[in-house]
């Protein structure tokens, strides 16, 4: 007979601030507990934030459902439903530590394509009534791509990764794999939007506003450039050597007239004897 699984709501009260916070979970609601106590001290939003600063032991946590399954996506979809039901009685959606309706995943049940599809189908349906939710979520994933501490740290990763040639040829297998496995129309639909060769871009001929100019001006600002002290390899001298041969330099034929006005007598003097032109005519 196949081992049951019990899935377990539960309800933590603050009993400083009397707000509450519905979850569920499949590993037993002490060990969740646990994990939002751990959580706490590296996190400090929501429920975790007031963990950290009332403690523990201001906190009350108990069960007010739960419900034996040997089927784990079927005791998902229960948990989903019910954690829905119970957030929605004691209004901690908004109210209380809830950051979200419910129904967004089960901590302790192995994420099947049943499961996903239902948290998806949960997800879609909490952008649909709350979309100031969704937009909260991406501006908080958009900040952490933009920290340049994060980004620093995933750039080093990335580059670590990448490093050994091993790692290179197996990712390239694996999404070569992956992409093999997309249905017909998620293929079909990258094969229409993806840039390829001899495309045009879609800015192509589009003026950059000076608002995005200034933009990405300061963002620049102070940044090395990732090749600056890397020296070039003879492979790399070549390949540039051999696509440059026969194009002509951008600037020949060209006349540079490097000429700036004094600022005193407006005259136009070679720019490198300005300084002096200056000492000599308009200084005592």
């Amino acid at each position: 007979m196949k081992e049951k699984t019990l899935g377990e709501v539960y309800l933590v009260t603050c009993l400083v601030t009397g707000k509450q916070y519905v979850g569920i979970t499949a590993r037993g609601y002490l060990n969740r507990w646990k994990k939002h106590v751990a959580t706490s001290k590296t996190k400090a939003t929501g429920l975790h934030e007031d963990i950290a600063k009332f403690g523990e032991d201001n906190f009350k946590i108990e069960v007010i459902e739960s419900k034996l399954y040997a089927n784990r996506d079927r005791m998902a979809r229960w948990l989903f439903k019910r954690e829905r039901y119970w957030i929605a009685y004691y209004g901690t959606f908004g109210n209380g530590y809830n950051l979200t309706a419910g129904g967004e995943g089960v901590t302790g049940a192995r994420k099947s394509k049943i499961i996903r599809e239902l948290m998806a189908e949960m997800m879609k349906d909490l952008y649909e009534n709350h979309p100031e939710e969704k937009i909260k979520r991406l501006e908080k994933a958009h900040a952490k791509l933009r920290d340049p501490a994060y980004r620093k740290i995933s750039s080093e990763r990335t580059k670590a990764r990448f490093a050994n040639p091993a790692e290179r040829q197996r990712t390239s297998r694996l999404t070569k794999e992956a992409m093999q496995k997309l249905p017909p129309k998620v293929k079909e639909k990258i094969r229409n939007t993806q840039f390829k060769k001899g495309h045009e871009t879609w800015n192509k001929g589009l003026e950059t506003p000076d608002e995005v100019k200034k933009k990405i001006s300061e963002s620049e600002k102070g940044r090395i450039a990732w090749n600056k002290g890397v020296p070039m390899s003879e492979e790399q001298k070549r390949k540039v050597s051999e696509s440059k041969k026969g194009t002509p330099a951008w600037n020949k034929g060209l006349t540079v007239t490097r000429k700036k006005a004094c600022p005193v007598c407006g005259k136009l003097i070679c720019w490198n004897m300005l300084n002096k032109h200056i000492r000599a005519r308009h200084t005592k």
